[in-house]
């Protein structure tokens, strides 16, 4: 189903109403942007934190003995 311009106007014109009233917001969302004008993103800086890597707390011999458990294989029961 296509919506000929005057639906399609009379959406918009129900939408900018609902924004005026439920929100207070007078600018027009489906205004034309200038033709030269950009729009420059930057990405946010993420701060720089210091401190012990998530896992220095634990040994060497804890990692093995971990990965030894997992790779152990279970006897088949029958």
């Amino acid at each position: 189903m296509v919506f000929s311009d005057v639906c399609l106007q009379e959406q918009k014109e129900l939408y900018r109403q609902y924004r005026r009233t439920f929100y207070g917001d007078t600018t027009d969302v489906f205004g034309r942007k200038a033709v030269g004008q950009t729009v420059v993103q930057t990405m946010p800086s993420v701060p720089y934190t210091l401190g012990p890597t998530p896992f220095s707390s634990m040994s060497n011999a804890a990692a093995m003995a971990m990965a030894t458990a997992l790779n152990c294989t279970q006897p088949v029961a029958g």
